[in-house]
C-alpha cells in the first residue's frame, strides 16, 4: 500500500487496525492533504495543519464540517466530487461565509470568487497556486493586502 495521503507507517506500528465490517482504515493516520483530514488524525495541529470534524447523524449516517487545511488542499468541488464518489450516504457541510473571517477566511472568500486560471505576466496561473502564494506571505502584508482601504 502506497497511498500518498494515508500514514501507513505509523498505522502498521498501532498494528494495523480497521474495522472489520468495512475494511475501513481509521482517521487516526490520515494525512493533512487527504480530503477527509480531520481532528481524528495523529497529524491534526501540527505544523497548524487542522483538520475537519465528523460528527453522526441520528440515522447513522456522517456529517463532515471540513478545516481550514481540507479547505486550503481542495476546492470545495473537489471535496464533494470525493463524497460523491467515497463517502456515499454521507454529507460534506462547508463553512458559511460568515463562519470563514480571519485572514484566511479571507483569502478562502477570495479563492471562491477567482476563475479557475488568471493570466499573469504571460503565464497562467491557479487558483489554488495564488492561495498557496498567499499562504507564505508574512502575516502583516497578507493582512494589508486583504483589508478594505
Amino acid at each position: 500500500m502506497d497511498d500518498p495521503d494515508y500514514d501507513y507507517e505509523a498505522w502498521q506500528k498501532a498494528g494495523s487496525p480497521q474495522d472489520e465490517a468495512t475494511g475501513h482504515l481509521p482517521d487516526t493516520y490520515k494525512l493533512p492533504n487527504h480530503p477527509t483530514f480531520s481532528d481524528e488524525s495523529i497529524h491534526h495541529g501540527r505544523d497548524g495543519n487542522q483538520g475537519g470534524h465528523w460528527s453522526q447523524q441520528e440515522d447513522g449516517s456522517w456529517d463532515f464540517a471540513p478545516g481550514a487545511t481540507n479547505l486550503q488542499n481542495h476546492s470545495r468541488e473537489e471535496l464533494q466530487d470525493y463524497f460523491n464518489r467515497v463517502e456515499p450516504g454521507n454529507r460534506i457541510h462547508f463553512p458559511s461565509r460568515e463562519e470563514s473571517d480571519g485572514t484566511m477566511g479571507r483569502a478562502l472568500r477570495g479563492y471562491e470568487a477567482m476563475p479557475r486560471s488568471t493570466h499573469v505576466e504571460d503565464r497562467t496561473v491557479s487558483p489554488r497556486s495564488m492561495v498557496h502564494a498567499l499562504h507564505n506571505l508574512p502575516p502583516m502584508m497578507l493582512l494589508d493586502m486583504m483589508l478594505p482601504r
